[in-house]
């Protein structure tokens, strides 16, 4: 399982926006701009297709752990994301702050990054595809038989809680 960017940076721009958390100089910017002016992944996602190595995937707009949940409900299968991918700014911030960098990572949204998987076999393919339009594979975790999703902290695994926007609350 693997993702073309990182996760947070989004949610340190909400929680400044709505709450009023201000981050630090460096930070506040950067979160500002993930929020006002996000990329959608449109050419990663055709590079993936073209591949014909990717057997699920989906975009995170409405949060990470949605989209594992949504992946969930499509494939049949569940997840043990081994490594969050946590933005380095929104780590950052939430240690400044005493917030869970992984609650910012899993349940933030707007971030329009591709969660996807693929069959081990494939990692350079799908390496390539994306290094062609100058993207990063990042591999967070593996795909079980298990419906569970978990995350791994330390020897311990973690449930995933569903917590991302919800369109028909329009709510968090």
């Amino acid at each position: 399982m693997a993702t073309t960017g990182y996760f947070g940076l989004t949610s340190v721009g909400f929680t400044y926006l709505i709450n009023g958390i201000e981050p630090q100089k460096d930070v506040k910017q950067p979160a500002l701009d993930a929020v006002y002016m996000p990329k959608a992944r449109v050419s990663e996602g055709v590079a993936l297709a073209k591949t014909g190595a990717v057997s699920g995937c989906m975009d995170s707009s409405d949060g990470l752990s949605v989209s594992l949940y949504d992946l969930r409900r499509s494939t049949g299968y569940g997840f043990v994301v081994d490594d969050p991918p946590i933005h380095s700014l929104a780590l950052k911030y939430a240690e400044r702050k005493g917030l869970d960098p992984v609650s910012l990572a899993f349940n933030g949204g707007e971030e329009y990054e591709l969660v996807f998987t693929y069959p081990p076999g494939k990692a350079s393919k799908v390496r390539a595809a994306l290094k062609s339009v100058g993207c990063e594979l990042l591999n967070i975790g593996v795909v079980t038989e298990s419906k569970e999703i978990v995350y791994r902290r330390q020897d311990k695994l973690v449930s995933i809680k569903k917590g991302g926007w919800n369109h028909f609350t329009g709510q968090k």
